[in-house]
């Protein structure tokens, strides 16, 4: 029950949890012929990790009708189950977020070298110690890390990411144990050596984990400093510069805007698919816009987003953000510029993008009556969503601006 709670920590694993506990009852028992009372016994874990699984994968997977080749699948599971161990024992070059995986000729041969290696490993391992040493000692706690790392290794694809370190909390935890099974039956044979020398290793060993750990915490200090880290290093995740141009954007720094732009072009992953290579180019071309109204020419920044704004759908890889921001500004211009109709095109396309019971919903539909001058259903609609979303400010602002001019009968405009 333990286990499965800290499993909660990262849902993916809490889902192959409950394969782990037969494993751990193979090694235990050393038959695989389990009865039937033991797997009576984990029907609620299993029935838990069912409903976790299910809305694990409909959070998670990516909305996009061009999924990944399935060749590229295969390559990638065979590349995370390398990765997540390496990590294991050499947690070097970690990362906030990480970047679709690049199959470069180096990444091809560090992979085959790895599997060869291991093959060869177990090999020397049966002839030493023998199958019953392999069978029920070493290869149940393998199997449950291959299970457990099953839901995240790449046989979906999961988010905007092939792979995270984090999800190598638990299944970690096995492959020590095989360390220290392995450990043991030397440590019998060859005690006056190898206990000293053992210990000596892992004092060194747990030194380099903490050095590792207190550099890693300087990129976990805030939301920016963990958005820098994913950027710090090529090639950088789609979704990781996104969200740093957002944040450079709100607190002024738009002399960084142009560079984000460059890195998303730089930085597309071969292979891409056609909406990646398209929200990717869209993006690119926001920040830009974004820059130049910040310098003022606006005319400019309003022809490439009313150009964004024609191929632009909210349920694409396009963060929603930007979606808001793109359609706020071109109804802000349409205003300035006493073309009423035209702003309430785009709020419009605001309001119907979210449902009746998001409060988004009814604050863009109040914006477009406050702009066409209508305050008494502009103050209607600004009500209904402060009454699903009672703490946002911005509705609480627009509701007092629209109830006030409904009280001066004016027909200017906000």
């Amino acid at each position: 029950l333990g286990l499965f709670v800290a499993s909660l920590l990262c849902k993916p694993m809490a889902v192959s949890l409950p394969l782990l506990f037969i494993c751990v009852e193979l090694q235990q028992c050393k038959d695989w012929r389990l009865p039937v009372k033991f797997f009576l016994r984990l029907l609620p874990f299993f029935l838990a990790a069912a409903v976790i699984g299910v809305v694990t994968t409909q959070v998670q997977v990516i909305a996009t009708e061009h999924f990944p080749h399935p060749l590229r699948q295969v390559l990638v599971i065979i590349h995370n189950l390398v990765w997540y161990l390496r990590t294991t024992f050499l947690p070097f070059g970690l990362r906030t977020i990480y970047p679709l995986i690049v199959f470069t000729p180096g990444v091809v041969a560090g992979i085959s070298f790895f599997y060869f290696g291991a093959a060869g490993l177990l090999f020397l391992l049966y002839r030493r110690f023998g199958k019953s040493f392999l069978c029920w000692t070493l290869l149940p706690p393998i199997l449950a890390f291959l299970v457990m790392l099953a839901p995240v290794a790449g046989v979906f694809q999961l988010g905007s990411i092939d792979y995270a370190d984090r999800y190598s909390y638990l299944p970690s935890l096995v492959i020590w144990l095989v360390v220290a099974l392995v450990a043991v039956r030397l440590g019998s044979r060859f005690s006056r050596v190898l206990k000293p020398l053992g210990v000596a290793v892992m004092i060194c060993y747990l030194l380099m984990l903490v050095g590792i750990s207190w550099e890693r915490m300087s990129s976990w200090k805030d939301y920016y400093t963990v958005l820098q880290d994913a950027c710090s290093r090529r090639p950088a995740n789609f979704i990781a510069v996104a969200n740093l141009g957002i944040y450079e954007e709100d607190h002024g720094n738009f002399a960084r805007l142009p560079e984000l732009a460059e890195t998303l072009l730089v930085d597309l992953p071969p292979g891409a698919s056609v909406e990646h290579v398209a929200s990717t180019r869209l993006l690119a071309d926001y920040f830009h816009a974004s820059l130049l109204e910040r310098m003022n020419h606006r005319a400019e920044a309003r022809v490439i987003y009313e150009r964004i704004s024609t191929v632009l759908a909210r349920h694409t890889l396009f963060i929603d953000v930007f979606f808001v921001r793109t359609n706020s500004r071109l109804a802000h211009f349409a205003v300035m510029s006493g073309q009423k109709e035209l702003a309430g095109t785009y709020l419009d396309r605001l309001s119907d993008a979210y449902s009746e019971n998001e409060s988004e919903h009814f604050f863009f539909r109040g914006l477009k009556n406050f702009y066409c001058g209508d305050y008494a259903a502009a103050a209607a609609a600004f009500r209904r969503a402060q009454a699903i979303s009672p703490q946002d400010r911005k509705i609480e602002y627009n509701l007092a601006e629209a109830e006030k001019r409904q009280r001066q009968g004016s027909t200017g405009t906000h």
